[in-house]
């Protein structure tokens, strides 16, 4: 089944990976024809990317008490390759990163050479790296 999209849509979209495997095919025609074996982990996580925020494969219902409302929200996929879930994959991941690491002052410092010095490096490529040994 080929997933085409019209025209005058697709100028309303921005390009994304998710759109350029729908597009024409194009993911069917790669799983198939690939002269490298598609993993199945590859797959699984493709297919999930592609198939993310669509209501026809999984949703929630809500409904409000007061007025009966129903608002259908349809499910992410939570795939690391999707364009939507994976920023949230990086962020988790960071801030995981970031709570495990020593609450300790940091300072970074650079410190350059003047442009005017830069002829007493030229052609020594160690030279700019000695370590002084000065501590803040």
């Amino acid at each position: 089944m080929s997933k085409m999209i019209p025209v005058n849509i697709r100028a309303k979209m921005s390009i994304t990976f998710k759109l350029i495997l729908l597009l024409n095919n194009n993911w069917e025609e790669y799983k198939n024809n690939s002269k490298y074996k598609v993993r199945d982990v590859e797959i699984k996580e493709v297919e999930k990317m592609l198939n993310c925020m669509n209501p026809e494969k999984c949703y929630s219902v809500y409904m409000c008490s007061g007025c009966g409302e129903r608002k259908i929200v349809p499910h992410s996929c939570k795939s690391r390759i999707c364009t939507q879930c994976g920023k949230k994959h990086a962020d988790v991941w960071a801030e995981k990163i970031n709570s495990q690491m020593y609450a300790v002052t940091y300072r970074h410092v650079i410190l350059t050479v003047s442009h005017r010095l830069w002829g007493y490096f030229e052609g020594n490529s160690k030279l700019p790296k000695i370590n002084v040994g000065y501590g803040i």
